[in-house]
């Protein structure tokens, strides 16, 4: 708000959401669902980023670093995760 203030324009720029080190989702959860919540969370904080974004008179776009997890640059920088909006076969996550 205070960049918008200056009369200035808000970017978000290179924008992925690396959930592979969140804790898995309780005991007793298997694989697949630890998977499921993941993404879930991936999702929201996604959705909570942009809603906070286009509140704000200023903001001007988002980028993301890429949109599928098949061409993700964190697999080979950082560790294997899914940081992306769209899966490794270009479907929609959540």
């Amino acid at each position: 708000r205070r960049i918008g203030e200056l009369g200035l324009r808000v970017n978000i720029s290179e924008m992925d959401v690396r959930v592979s080190k969140l804790p898995p989702g309780g005991g007793g959860v298997d694989a697949d669902d630890r998977e499921d919540v993941r993404e879930l969370a991936q999702t929201e904080i996604y959705r909570d980023i942009l809603t906070a974004a286009l509140s704000e008179p200023s903001f001007d776009g988002i980028w993301l670093w890429g949109f599928t997890d098949r061409h993700t640059w964190v697999k080979n920088f950082y560790y294997d995760d899914a940081p992306l909006i769209f899966n490794e076969d270009y479907e929609r996550k959540a």
